[in-house]
Parts: C-alpha cells; structure tokens; sequence
C-alpha cells in the first residue's frame, strides 16, 4: 500500500470515528432569558429564549440563569416557575421584573441563588428539597413573599440579604417552617420587611439570625420565636442591630416550651406591645436594647456580657 493510500485511509477512519461522535449536549453554562426572546431561540446573549422552562432546559446543573428584562409569567402563559435544579438566576437588566411563582425543588444537596430580581407576584416558595441552599441577594418583593418550608430531615439553609419584602397585607413576609425534623437555618441581613400580616416567623426545628434589618407595620408582629409542633422543636432566633417598630402587635414574641430569642443592640419601639411571651417561651436580653414607646412590655431574661 502506498503511502498516499495510508493517509487516505486515516482520513477516512477519522472522518467516520468522528461521524459515530456522541452529538455534544447543547446546554451552556450561562443562558439568557427575555420578554421579547423566543423559545426557539437557543437561549445566548444575542437571541434570548422567553421562559424559564426553556432556559432551564438549556442551563447545565449549577450554570447561571442571565434575566435581561422585564417578564411576566403570566403573560406568556407558564404560571409557577419549578427551579428543579441547582441554578443561579440573576437580573442583567436596570432591574429584572418577575411577575411569577418561583418554586424552589432542586436536587437533594441543591443550591440556587436569585440575585437582582424584582418580584411582584408570587415571590418564592420552598416546600420540598433535602437539605438544599437558597441564597436571596438583591432582591425586592412587592406583593409577593418568602416561604421557606423543607422537606426531609437534613439541614437545609436559607440566606436573604440586601433585600426589601413588603406588600403582603393578609399573608406572611418571611415564614421559616421545617415540615419535618430536619433544621432550617436562615441568615436575614440588611432586609426591609415592612407591611406584611407579619414580619419574621420562625416554627419549630429553625435557627435564624436577624441582623442589620428593619422590621415594621406589620398588621400582626414584627418577629416571631414560635414553637408549635408536638412534641415541639427547638427554634432559636438571635436578633442584632435591627429596627422592629409600628407593627400593630407584638415587636417581638417567643411562644411555646422550646422557643426562645436572644436581643443585642434592637430597637423596639411604637408597637401594639413589645416583648412578649406565651407558653414557656423566654426572651433573653443583653441588656443594650432600646425598648421604649409600647403601651406595655415584658421584661426580657437578661444575658451577661462575657
């Protein structure tokens, strides 16, 4: 055999190894979703899909969700958006409205993050997921809240930061409930929950830390410590340099034999009362609150510095 009939013959082996090639996945890394996009798009910077069920089709697992402007869920018909998959989501416009659910179902161990969105239907709902992590920067809620309620018996984590919840006159701005055994731990700092039913509720198998926040007018309480189920759970809440004022009942309450809440540097003022307990919850102080302006109050259990 010649050797220009040996080079032929390798090219020809490589052209048909090549053709029996697997066909690359077409998910990217990083997609791009937009009201004026189209589904038929393949979802890049230069032709947007329009929906998120396309764009998360689209998005490898732990790839990033890019949202250039405006869109209403409704509008283009696909109701409430299931972000079953660890994801980032982030507005890439001046800001990036979300007329829309989202609810929050990734696999077990997930972690999305929603970043620069501004909601102003739904908000976001967590109702399942083995200890997952959702992280909440940025983001504004109007009309719409945030419901953390895993499944399961691992730890599953929440983080909202930079943040402003508001709008929700019958309904809860941020509810922290395990559905089972497992523990909720939630980091809520530098957020604005104001005119809501109520502020901050934390039930049973839940630790939180409310940190650099404001907390007010809200028609029931400001932030609550509750413990509920049977037997009860251990729920901790640790309030620092935060502002509960002007909700029309309580400021601050632990209810229930295992609840408690721990206050350093929180003012508390202007609320239908105080600092409340019920059911063997306790109220610790560490003795630097400002608590003033409440038609009545209930001493906390002082801390010692140490």
């Amino acid at each position: 055999m010649t050797v220009r009939s040996l080079k032929l013959t390798a090219v020809f082996g490589l052209a048909i190894l090549c053709s029996w090639s697997p066909r690359a996945s077409a998910q990217a890394y990083r997609t791009f979703i937009s009201g004026v996009g189209n589904d038929a798009n393949p979802c890049t910077r230069a032709l947007p899909c329009q929906s998120f069920s396309v764009a998360l089709a689209q998005t490898h697992q732990a790839g990033e969700i890019y949202v250039v402007d405006a869109l209403d869920q409704e509008a283009v018909g696909t109701g409430p958006i299931t972000i079953y998959k660890s994801v980032s989501i982030i507005g890439a416009g001046s800001r990036a409205a979300i007329s829309g659910e989202f609810l929050i179902a990734p696999e077990a161990g997930g972690q999305v993050l929603l970043k620069g969105l501004d909601f102003t239907l739904g908000g976001v709902q967590v109702t399942t997921g083995v200890g997952i992590s959702l992280v909440i920067d940025d983001c504004t809620f109007v009309n719409s809240n945030i419901l953390f309620q895993p499944a399961g018996t691992a730890t599953s984590n929440l983080v909202v930061r930079n943040s402003t919840v508001s709008g929700n006159p019958v309904s809860p701005g941020i509810l922290i409930q395990p559905q089972s055994t497992g523990r909720a731990v939630a980091v809520i700092e530098g957020v604005n929950v104001s005119n809501n039913y109520f502020g901050i509720h934390a039930l049973d198998y839940s630790t939180v830390t409310v940190r650099n926040s404001v907390v007010t007018e809200s028609v029931w309480f400001g932030i609550r410590s509750e413990a509920q189920a049977s037997p009860p759970g251990l729920v901790t809440v640790f309030v620092e340099h935060t502002q509960v004022s002007h909700n029309g009942g309580n400021g601050v309450l632990a209810a229930g034999s295992t609840a408690t809440m721990r206050l350093s540097d929180v003012t508390i003022t202007d609320n239908g009362a105080g600092i409340a307990t019920a059911n063997g919850g306790i109220v610790y102080s560490f003795g630097n609150n400002c608590v003033s302006g409440n038609p009545t109050t209930t001493p906390p259990a002082p801390l010692p510095f140490t």
